[in-house]
């Protein structure tokens, strides 16, 4: 997966964490929802401005969070093999501690079967 759009939201907690006034945004969840293509199958586009996923259906602890550079942070979100079931999962985002959302991504739809397990990787950059 790839880099995920950072949300103007998100941008103005870390401008008001910088200068003092509150504490920094801490990544905590990862929603998933259904969302996030075209008719056509496409992506839809992600404005900084959202606040939402387009149609969320699961949020979740994330499974695991890393920084693989100093300028990365990279999250994964696990929906198990009991999870959404028959779903069409097209979008996800980071959650902070607070329940709001951080950054998002959007993708081609994929039908969520019940013998599979998908993990979905989403990275900031600084």
């Amino acid at each position: 997966m790839s880099e995920a759009i950072t949300l103007d939201t998100f941008r103005a907690r870390l401008a008001a964490a910088v200068a003092g006034e509150s504490a920094c945004p801490v990544v905590t969840h990862m929603a998933f929802g259904r969302g996030g293509h075209n008719h056509d199958g496409t992506a839809r586009p992600v404005a900084a401005s959202r606040t939402t996923l387009f149609d969320e259906r699961l949020r979740k602890t994330a499974a695991s969070i890393d920084r693989p550079s100093p300028t990365e942070v990279r999250v994964k979100g696990v929906i198990t093999e009991a999870e959404l079931n028959g779903e069409t999962i097209s979008e996800a985002a980071l959650v902070d501690a607070s329940g709001q959302l951080i950054a998002m991504k959007t993708f081609a739809p994929k039908v969520k079967e019940s013998d599979e397990r998908i993990e979905i990787t989403l990275t900031l950059r600084f």
